[in-house]
């Protein structure tokens, strides 16, 4: 009987990173929703509303910054299980095929620093674990993964829309400020769900790929 190639277990990773990606996604919509709130209750008490007080307002901001801290908490945890993920599952697929990766091993962590380094190294793990892989001289040669693509384009999308509501969330608290915060908010939650649709079925396939016993 042929033997096959002894890889580093990969299903248990994938499951929590998968998990973690769902519960960052659900925080922010929550985010969203509370920002809505907290825009709701500065408009009803600038047009002075009875039942509405700067307490009010204050217990509705604290709400939306704790749940800010919530997602910022679940981002950081996704992306730990990620990372774990990713260095397990391109460990696997050096084991998988002989080609030399476009990049060392340490741009699995180190890549984050560098725009579109993420993407080389998750493309590379692509092509080369895919089962019945041709015989090619370069990775550059194996079918390209369109969808890491896809969601390294929303995750892209989604650091710009982040990038911009830090920078609004620093304005003073108008009602246009709470209105574009919320807005942006809304957005970002938007396209986490895009950006997580599309690496959860990364996840998966890579996953499968990894976790099927071959020669």
């Amino acid at each position: 009987m042929p033997s096959t190639v002894a890889l580093t277990p990969v299903r248990y990773v994938a499951t929590i990173t998968t998990a973690m990606v769902v519960v960052t996604c659900a925080a922010g919509v929550l985010g969203a929703l509370t920002a809505w709130q907290r825009y709701q209750v500065a408009v009803d008490y600038v047009a002075g509303d009875p039942g509405i007080g700067v307490a009010d307002y204050v217990g509705a901001d604290n709400t939306a910054a704790s749940v800010s801290l919530l997602w910022l908490l679940a981002y950081g945890a996704t992306s730990l299980a990620y990372l774990t993920w990713s260095w397990r599952v391109r460990s696997n697929a050096e084991r998988l095929c002989p080609l030399p990766h476009r990049l060392a091993k340490g741009w699995v962590v180190g890549g984050w620093l560098v725009p579109v380094f993420p993407l080389i190294v998750l493309e590379d793990v692509w092509r080369t674990s895919r089962p019945s892989t041709p015989e090619v001289l370069t990775v550059r040669e194996l079918p390209r993964g369109w969808l890491v693509h896809y969601w390294w384009y929303a995750s892209m999308a989604c650091a710009l829309v982040a990038l911009w509501l830090a920078i609004t969330r620093n304005d003073e608290p108008t009602l246009d400020a709470l209105m574009t915060i919320a807005s942006l908010t809304t957005l970002l939650a938007a396209l986490e769900m895009v950006a997580a649709a599309l690496v959860i079925t990364l996840i998966r396939r890579i996953t499968q790929w990894q976790s099927t016993p071959r020669p």
